[in-house]
């Protein structure tokens, strides 16, 4: 007879478990990732901001950050067109 594994609720970060025989398999929301999507996808290791913007990595989504004196707030999803908001 074979258990549900699902019912201990392994997966993570609101991830969806699936039961299979045996096993499980999580499937993870957008910006998460392993076994159980307990890491966050770091979305600044591919250096998006650019003329010496900082990245901040945020869940499913990035902000970048212009430097002192600039007037440009840029906040882009990966999913969607980048978003320019005045600072």
């Amino acid at each position: 007879m074979d258990i549900n594994e699902c019912h201990s609720n392994p997966c993570q970060n609101d991830a969806t478990c699936l039961d299979k025989i045996g096993g499980f398999t999580c499937l993870c929301m957008p910006g998460f990732k392993g076994v159980h999507c307990e890491e966050d996808i770091d979305e600044c290791l591919s250096n998006p901001c650019v003329n010496n913007g900082e990245c901040l990595d945020k869940v499913n989504r990035f902000l970048c950050v212009c430097p002192p004196g600039e007037y440009l707030f840029l906040e882009a999803f990966p999913a969607s067109p980048y978003q320019e908001l005045m600072r």
